[in-house]
């Protein structure tokens, strides 16, 4: 899993976060302490058809198990 790095963008030593990014780390930069911009690798699987997409997601629903029915449900099991 990549690791997400806070920058101030006038701190920003743009040789160093190119080489970050490469090694899989995004770097989120900031502008008066508020995030502005993010630097991060380019996927390798961006060419993901919309098909195998939603056969992703097909399979992925297949092996979901649904939670409880109703809010009622949420709280008796809270309870056990």
């Amino acid at each position: 899993m990549s690791s997400v790095h806070f920058v101030p963008a006038e701190d920003a030593d743009w040789k160093a976060l190119l080489r970050d990014a490469l090694a899989g780390t995004v770097t989120i930069l900031t502008v008066e302490g508020r995030p502005a911009a993010r630097l991060s690798p380019v996927s390798e699987n961006r060419d993901v058809s919309l098909a195998e997409i939603r056969e992703r997601i097909r399979a992925i629903r297949k092996c979901a198990r649904a939670g409880p029915e109703s809010a009622s449900d949420l709280i008796a099991e809270g309870r056990r």
